[in-house]
């Protein structure tokens, strides 16, 4: 099964993103590196459920959160984890994954 991954920052820039998420998204790897969404984004309602993901995320392995969204007509789970927390629980994460894997 193909799983779309982006690898964010502390502060939400992209560090990575896999070939699957490039052309899931349309979102190229080179353009995106060291920008957040917003910036790299043509579709407005995916930028904010990405933003939305990284603001709602628990931080270290507390948990992940869902969402699905629809990619020219294909629906795909969006997944958000949170990375390695410095300090207690309720501090930033050093970085976000967000995973996207077709639904059904």
């Amino acid at each position: 099964k193909d799983t779309g991954v982006m690898i964010f920052s502390n502060d939400k820039k992209i560090i990575s993103i896999n070939s699957f998420m490039e052309e899931v998204t349309g979102i190229r790897a080179e353009a995106s590196v060291g920008n957040g969404i917003d910036a790299v984004t043509r579709d407005e309602a995916f930028g904010a459920l990405i933003n939305e993901l990284l603001t709602r995320t628990p931080p270290g392995a507390v948990g992940t959160v869902q969402e699905s969204f629809e990619f020219s007509g294909t629906n795909y789970k969006m997944e958000c984890l949170a990375l390695g927390v410095e300090g207690s629980i309720g501090s930033t994460p050093r970085g976000y994954v967000v995973l996207a894997e077709k639904d059904g």
